[in-house]
């Protein structure tokens, strides 16, 4: 299985680290975790047909995880000599049909007509697709946001998306392969809706994850040593992603 972080920042323009976006790619299932501005031609520029595109999941539905699915949609509704016929399937935190169907009052012209597109609002769930087992669980980021993980036959894989320290989150994560987690400010960092080096730190530990990789930077997180502030807390491999980062399972 190969995951690429096409997008590793937020909403603030950071120099290698755009807004988020993670490909997945195992042998049973591609998928688009995120979606933010960009997201459409980044998985074009990983080799992936995004006409070919199947599986959305979003983790929220802030502006930096979401705009791109303006983009996806107009490009299967109105790209010359081609017409898709494959199915789409969305899914997201509670919210994301209403998110959906204003969009469609904005942009009539983005509307599926060729193809079905399947919405699924999702909270603690667990579900197969083509052999994936997904669950979710919420993050404490906003009232509905929601993590993924991804178990396969290649791996486990936990994506956070923005998250707060929420007591059933290592329970989530528990002995997984790989911790995709936002890291959003240094150690010490006050906020509650977001997680900071130490916050991550200690739940990879508690979780006992195999590798740690952290994404969603914010600037005060990039202008420090993320790594050294993680690895007080936790001694498994710990990653400080940039844009395009590719790590392989197994």
């Amino acid at each position: 299985m190969e995951i690429i972080l096409l997008g590793t920042g937020t909403a603030v323009p950071i120099s290698g680290h755009t807004p988020s976006a993670i490909l997945l790619k195992s042998k049973d299932l591609t998928a688009l975790l995120d979606m933010g501005p960009g997201a459409t031609y980044k998985v074009a520029g990983q080799g992936v047909d995004p006409f070919h595109l199947q599986y959305l999941f979003l983790t929220h539905l802030h502006s930096d995880h979401t705009l791109d699915l303006v983009t996806f949609l107009q490009m299967n509704a109105s790209t010359p000599d081609i017409e898709r016929t494959s199915s789409v399937f969305l899914t997201g935190c509670r919210g994301l049909k209403n998110l959906y169907n204003g969009l469609m009052r904005l942009y009539p012209g983005i509307a599926p007509g060729s193809y079905k597109l399947y919405l699924r609002e999702i909270v603690e769930d667990r579900f197969e697709v083509n052999g994936v087992v997904v669950s979710s669980t919420l993050s404490g980021h906003t009232t509905d946001s929601i993590c993924y993980r991804f178990d396969t036959s290649e791996g486990s894989v936990v994506y956070t998306g923005d998250c707060a320290t929420v007591a059933p989150l290592d329970q989530f994560c528990a002995g997984v392969d790989l911790l995709i987690c936002e890291c959003s400010f240094p150690a010490g960092w006050p906020t509650s809706d977001h997680m900071s080096a130490d916050s991550v730190g200690k739940l990879a530990a508690q979780a006992g994850v195999k590798t740690l990789i952290v994404t969603h930077l914010y600037p005060p997180a990039v202008k420090v040593d993320l790594q050294s502030q993680i690895q007080e807390y936790y001694t498994g491999p710990v990653i400080i992603a940039q844009d395009n980062y590719k790590f392989l399972l197994p």
